[in-house]
């Protein structure tokens, strides 16, 4: 036998011996604790026998009988055949191993499949280190169909109380549960228990009831570093699995899986098909089928466990785990080696069968390391030979630890193959099953078998074999072909995919030139082709054609070929001749094949060639990119390597990356930084280069701008194209729109006023027309930027109608002109923003109190809107003449008729501004508006109102919250009207403010409370207790003010009753108060107008008169929201009675006289009224009255005081009731009796409503009686003097008392001294005459004169009085200065001057006065006063008529 045959012999012997595959794979199994083992291997026994292995191969373990012993020796060399008995381990100590360096532990060889990394380690019973680590377990679903990355799971490792949901098994009523149990780096000794509740069942792993649950729940644990366990468990219903882990000191560590039951849904049968296979010549296994269960790693290696038996791997680095496991299949029985396998020793029997190499068992004798063919006489080391049979693993195990079992059976194994040494002396062994799995990827798995008994076949014996060989020459042929390439370029944009011109494009053949399969080819032209994209069309279809070019090529291939001789052996034959005759008939034959063959090859390279050539490579790259892209370097990008079909002119893609922008708004309320609830209404428009024009949303333009979840406004791309959120977020460069797009706001939201170019003009609501509009170009320097546009950002504005210029068509189809400030029309030239800021007139009335104008500027980021503002104006008329009379506050004089009221004014009165409805901020975020919260950047508020407080005084920093019947405004009347500005749009109520009112506090505000005061019904006076104010629909029907009187007046009608009447006065001098209050509501109208003005409907301008002249701008929307027309109030009327009497001496008790004729006169309207003296009250003194009037050569046949040329003077009245003028002029009449006189009464004017006072006589009791004579102040002159009566007094008005002598004087200091509640006493030691507070006495200088006694003496008694109620109020200022002022009405009405300090005591009296309260304040002065005056008068028995300062009372 030759020695390659002998070498083919030892080959087959070592296959049969040694079943070799890999020790690795990348999952483990829960772990059975391996028997110690010897580490040494088993003493092998030579075989003498031939015996037939599984293969049917005969392996022999003695020379050939028919070759010589010298043949031997040629082969194995004696140093050769010396190593080959050498003992392993005795070999590698020959090797320089570096067996004597100190033990490393090295986590990443070994235990890199880990999840965790080890933190420490221990050499096994096997010589290898057992990791360890920190302890963990996991509990999770065993699934069939996940294959995982590493041994373990990581989530079910770090996770507790996972959730598993279990469908029915198919056609049952309950679920078959696959569950995992894994732990990692178990302690030496400790356990693993896998805890079920009673309601469900364990099955074994062909789906039967488990009968030993103990041996597959529990686990324990020795020198394993991890452990994974699948089980089958049935349910019927949810269960909880507990996973106990129990440390060798006690400690334990526990998990759940919380099992569901899914009854919508069914699984599959998940077990193995448990029938076998027909019996064939050897054993066949009892389940075909099955799954791996187990696995773990115990001394490095992953051990494996097959429906839970123990198995072994046989597939060198492939997967084998629990998890996403396939079904395995049973395939064939093979052997194994008694001495390979030792029952109940897992490890070893892993390690000794496999030996680390492919399980040549199984037929797979054909992949075998290099060396075996290695030329005769090299040599090869054991560790080389090592290094190119095993992996890394291997190796290290190898290197690192010679002496583990392990290193051992490696070595062993490599130099049996090596060496040829003839291992397993025994044929006899046990079958292995072998099973193959249903996915690639996966080990192939073997199961140990029954024991091989002696009824196994024996092999058949060599026959000799006889071999000869042939040559034929080598033969030539030749042959050639054509090709040609075409490129069509298809330019177009990688995210519209619309075609782009103008780019301009290399396309060239990378090689230009080759050989193939011996022959050769070239192409023309060899260089490069340039071309230029085209063919947009000025149509709708603009976008779709174009991006077009185009470029050709040419190519030919030539090729000869010539055979090589050809060869052969033949055999074998039972004898040489045979077989030379054979190698004849060989020769021949194949000399007439090669000429076939030469043509075949040629056939074959022409066939080749244009299989390599049936497409070629081109360089296609783009040079020149168009405005408004960059290049693309993705698939089918700007530069490509295209592979081009030859006999083609296909079109070739290349996309270019458009230029884009994201587009977003915030919209923010201006006040309030908030951001708008209510919707604002946005369109773009984008420029068509086709039609010339900015074009609305449709047809090609695919934009919107679109509300988004968060409250933002975003620019939507609603294109067929935009498939995902971010495109759908995005605008796009285009040759048809150029980047170029308007965005308007087109509606603002409600309560809010538009973004309009001209405030003051605005153009049309709802539309872009006379808007502001933000031009955005999408250029390279915000190519991809989001741009969050603010006010700032105003660079356009949309004309109201088409005047030239670029257009733009709005979505109503109305074609305007849109201004964009740009530097120039070039592309990306400089864009000119135009100034953002606003400046509003809050007020154009001029009338309202506080802001009279916003300013409105620019916030990064946000786009503001401004509030539409509410505006309330009120008019003012007298109700009787039914519209507004100035008087002289508006004339200056009044003279006229129809000019005046009496003294009464119109202006003054005093209207306040309530909430009707809590009123909240339009923004919708703010809520109840509250002006302290509503301020600028440096937290000052933006809004103020003025109100006129309860002390009277007018307060201008007023901060209202809009709460329901809150305070929010006070104004009063200027020119007959009134505004109030600013306002928050809502429901309001006005209510004009009588002098009596108090405004309760309510919540710390001014506020209406709902209730008002109840009053005796005869008196007037209030009772302490207070009743609901009525009301209607929300809106009280009683004056909010109701009983809160200005006065309440006792007097005696003309029947001699006392009556009581109580009166709410107006601030309006003369007026009573209007007793309305008036509901207007401020309501949005649209985003037209910035100010929404609610006013009562002007009635005025019937008469002539128009006192608002206001001319509103075009941003205010003026209209009525009351059914009455104006606040109307009727001025304060009364009556007067005179009696006429005859006497001798000027006193009382005369004859009445009758037909004394009078006449009264308005004083502030006579002519020579600047000549009067006024008191500090205003009131007229009589005598300068007197003085102007006087004819100094009056005689019985003239009047002494002339006043016939006052005509105009004469009083007038409205009154509105003709009817009850009427009835008081027949009164004057003999149908009335004239009770109240003779006369003609009062008399039409000639203007509406308004009368004048004809003279009146007195009747036959002398008495005359004027009603409705309206405020002011009056003269009354007796114009004729009776028949046969003197004037003794002429026409002068009564006078007044007057002290006249010393006398009096003294008497009158008497009386005083009697009123005083302290004795007055003199004293030499003081000066003039005052009150000592202390000492309780009033003292005067015994020297002062009578007269500055009798004028000091009033102010010192109210002085002590006051001390006497209230102690220490004498020290009050105001107290002084009013007694003061009591002295000086009593000189007054005593016909004496006042004190003579009296003027520098008085001096600031009236800023301690309230506002409005002067009048009241001055009642009661002379009030007091007129208790000294009558006192004095009664006691001096002075007789008086009706004094002058009673007819200005009246």
């Amino acid at each position: 036998m030759n020695r390659k045959t002998k070498w083919c012999h030892r080959l087959l012997a070592l296959a049969m011996a040694a079943m070799m595959c890999c020790t690795y794979f990348p999952i483990g199994a829960f772990a059975e604790t391996p028997p110690l083992q010897e580490s040494t291997v088993v003493a092998e026994e030579q075989q003498t026998d031939e015996t037939e292995t599984d293969s049917g191969q005969t392996d022999a373990s003695s020379p050939d009988p028919g070759v010589d012993t010298e043949e031997a020796s040629e082969e194995f060399p004696a140093e050769d055949a010396e190593s080959m008995i050498e003992p392993p381990a005795q070999k590698v100590a020959q090797e320089p191993a570096e067996k004597n360096e100190p033990y490393t532990f090295d986590g990443e060889i070994l235990y890199a499949d880990m999840p965790d990394t080890p933190t420490g380690s221990y050499i096994g019973s096997y010589g290898l280190p057992v990791a360890t680590g920190e302890t963990k377990i996991g509990l999770s679903a065993w699934d069939a169909d996940l294959v995982q990355g590493s041994y373990l799971s990581v989530e079910s490792l770090d996770s507790d109380n996972l959730t598993l949901a279990a469908p029915l098994l198919e056609d049952t009523d309950y679920a078959i549960v696959p569950i995992l149990a894994q732990v990692e780096y178990p302690a030496e000794g400790s356990t693993l228990d896998l805890v079920l509740p009673d309601s469900v069942t364990l099955l074994d792993y062909y789906g039967e009831p488990a009968e030993d649950a103990e041996s597959i729940l529990h686990g324990e644990y020795s020198e394993t570093s991890a452990a994974v366990l699948g089980v089958y468990v049935q349910a019927d219903a949810d269960f909880t699995a507990q996973l106990v882990y129990t440390a060798p000191d006690g400690s334990t560590l526990k998990k759940t899986l919380n099992v569901t039951i899914d009854r919508n849904a069914a699984a599959e049968y998940p077990f193995p098909d448990s029938e076998i296979a027909a019996f064939a010549e050897r054993p066949t296994p009892a389940v075909t089928s099955g799954k791996i269960t187990k696995v773990a790693k115990v001394n490095g290696t992953w051990l494996i466990w097959f429906n839970g038996e123990p198995a072994y791997c046989c597939t060198h680095g492939a997967n084998g785990q629990p998890a996403g496991c396939p079904t395995y299949t049973y395939v064939n029985t093979s052997t194994v080696n008694a001495d390979q396998c030792i029952p109940g020793d897992h490890y070893g029997n892993q390690i000794r069968i496999w030996g680390g190499l492919n399980q040549l068992s199984l037929g797979d004798a054909d992949d075998l390391p290099a060396v075996f063919s290695a030329d005769e006489g090299e040599e090869t080391s054991l560790l080389d030979f090592c290094t190119s049979i095993y992996d890394d693993v291997q190796m290290y195990i190898i290197e690192n630890f010679p002496e583990s079992p392990a290193a051992e059976i490696y070595l062993a194994s490599a130099d049996e193959l090596l060496n040829g040494v003839e291992a397993y002396a025994s044929a006899r062994g046990y079958y292995t099953y072998i099973y193959n799995p249903g996915r690639e990827g996966w080990q192939t798995v073997a199961l140990i078998g029954p024991e091989i008994g002696e009824e196994e076949p024996e092999p058949e014996p060599v026959v000799q074999e006889y071999y000869a060989s042939w040559e034929a020459p080598a033969q030539t042929a030749s042959g050639s072909f054509d090709f040609s390439y075409g490129v069509s370029t298809d330019k177009i944009q990688l995210k519209t995919q619309e075609k782009v011109d103008g780019a301009t494009i290399e396309i060239e053949p990378i090689t230009k030139s080759g050989s193939i399969d011996g022959g050769s080819w070239s192409i023309s032209p060899a260089g490069k082709q340039t071309v230029t994209t085209s063919g947009h069309t000025a149509d709708d279809n603009y976008q779709k054609n174009g991006g077009d070019a185009g470029a050709s090529w040419s190519l030919h291939y030539a090729v000869t070929k010539t055979t090589g001789s050809k060869s052969g052996r033949v055999g074998p034959y039972t004898s040489q001749d045979a077989a030379d005759s054979a190698a004849d008939s060989a020769r021949d034959a194949a000399i007439s094949d090669l000429k076939a063959e030469a043509q075949r090859m040629v056939d074959n390279a022409i066939a080749s060639a244009k299989t390599e050539l049936a497409q070629i490579k081109f360089r296609y790259q783009e040079t020149d990119v168009p405005y408004g892209f960059t290049m693309y370097w993705g698939t089918n990008g700007s530069s490509q390597t295209i592979s081009v079909p030859a006999n083609t002119n296909n079109d070739y893609v290349m996309k270019n990356d458009e230029w884009s922008l994201q587009v977003n708004l915030k919209k923010t309320d201006s006040e309030t930084g908030s951001q708008i609830v209510a919707d604002a209404q946005y369109e773009i428009y984008q420029w068509d280069v086709v039609t010339g024009k900015y074009q609305p949303t449709g047809g090609y333009n695919t934009y919107i701008v679109q509300r988004q979840g968060d409250g933002t406004y975003t620019v939507i791309n609603s294109a067929a194209y935009a498939a995902n959120d971010a495109m759908r977020h995005t605008l796009y460069y285009t040759q048809r729109n150029q980047g170029k797009f308007i965005l308007v706001e087109t509606n603002a939201p409600a309560g809010y006023f538009g973004d309009w170019t001209d405030i003051d003009h605005p153009g049309t609501a709802g539309t872009p027309l006379g808007k502001r509009a933000y031009y955005i170009e999408i250029t390279e320097a915000n190519d991809n930027a989001v741009l969050w546009l603010d006010n700032a950002d105003y660079n356009a504005d949309i004309l109201t109608a088409d005047k030239g210029g670029t257009k733009l068509v709005t979505s109503g189809g109305v074609e305007t002109t849109v201004v964009i400030y740009k530097a120039s029309d070039a592309p990306a030239s400089e864009i000119q923003y135009k100034e953002p800021a606003r400046v509003y007139n809050t007020d154009n009335s001029g009338k309202a109190a506080n802001e009279d104008s916003y300013i409105t500027t620019a916030t990064d980021g946000v786009m503001k809107n401004d509030r539409t503002l509410g505006e309330i104006s009120i008019s003012k008329v007298d109700l009787d003449a039914v519209r507004y009379v100035g008087g002289k506050a508006a004339h200056g004089t009044a003279f006229a008729s129809g000019q005046a009221h009496g003294d009464a004014t119109l202006d003054g009165a005093v209207y306040d501004l309530y909430v009707a409805e809590d009123i909240t901020h339009p923004d919708g975020v703010t809520g109840v508006v509250d002006y302290s919260k509503i301020v600028d950047a440096d937290g000052n508020p933006i809004w103020h109102t003025t109100i006129r407080d309860n002390s009277g005084q007018w307060v201008s920093d007023y901060l209202p919250v809009l709460k329901k019947d809150h305070l929010v405004a006070s104004a009063k009347i200027e020119d007959g009207w009134l505004t109030f500005a600013n306002l928050y749009l809502g429901k309001y109520y006005v209510v004009e403010r009588s002098t009596g009112a108090v405004i309760p506090l309510r919540e710390g505000a001014l506020a209406v409370s709902g209730t008002y005061p109840t009053v005796d019904s005869r008196t007037k006076a209030a009772t302490g207790q207070v009743a609901a104010l009525a009301s209607s629909n929300g809106q009280y029907t009683d004056w909010v003010y109701k009983n809160q009187f200005s006065t309440i007046s006792k007097s005696k009608a003309l029947d001699g009753s006392w009556t009581y009447d109580a009166y709410s006065l107006s601030f309006a001098n003369g007026y009573l108060c209007d007793e309305h209050n008036y509901y207007i509501t401020p309501a949005y109208s649209d985003e037209g107008w910035y100010v929404e003005k609610t006013t009562f409907s002007d009635n005025r301008q019937a008469a002539g008169e128009q006192i608002d002249k206001t001319s509103y701008r075009a941003n205010y929307h003026l209209h009525a929201d009351n059914a009455l027309a104006e606040s109307q109030d009727q001025v304060a009327k009364g009556n007067v009675e005179i009696s006429k009497i005859v006497s001798s001496s000027g006193q009382s008790n005369g004859l009445e006289l009758e037909n004394a004729r009078f006449t009264f006169y308005l004083v502030s309207d006579l002519s020579k009224v600047s000549q009067f003296d006024q008191t500090r009250t205003g009131a007229y003194t009589l005598q300068s009255i007197l003085d102007a009037y006087i004819n100094k050569s009056y005689d019985n046949a003239h009047l002494k005081w002339d006043f016939s040329g006052e005509t105009q003077a004469i009083a007038k009245t409205y009154e509105v009731n003709a009817a009850e003028i009427a009835a008081y002029n027949k009164t004057l009449t003999a149908a009335g009796e004239n009770k109240n006189g003779k006369g003609d009464g009062w008399q039409p004017t000639g203007n509406a409503n308004e009368y004048q006072l004809a003279e009146i006589f007195s009747s036959d009791t002398g008495n005359i009686r004027v009603q409705g004579l309206p405020y002011g102040t009056y003269l009354v002159v007796e114009t004729t003097t009776p028949k046969d009566l003197y004037q003794t007094y002429g026409n002068k008005p009564y006078p007044i008392a007057a002290v006249e002598n010393t006398k009096q004087i003294e008497k009158a200091i008497d009386v005083m001294r009697e009123i005083s509640p302290i004795p007055v006493l003199p004293k030499n030691e003081v000066e003039g005459c005052c009150y000592d507070a202390e000492r309780q006495e009033l003292v005067f200088c015994a020297a002062i004169p009578p007269q500055e006694l009798l004028q000091r003496l009033p102010a010192e008694i109210v002085m002590a009085a006051a001390e006497s109620a209230y102690a220490g109020i004498s020290e009050n200022e105001l107290l002084r200065q009013t007694a003061a002022a009591i002295s000086v009405e009593v000189c007054g009405r005593l016909g004496l001057p006042m004190p003579p300090d009296a003027v520098q005591t008085l001096e600031g009296m009236k800023e301690h006065i309230p506002d409005g309260e002067e009048r009241r304040a001055l009642e009661k002065v002379r009030e007091t006063a007129v208790t000294f005056g009558d006192a004095v008068c009664k006691c001096l028995k002075l007789e008086r008529g009706q004094p002058a300062p009673q007819q200005e009372e009246r």
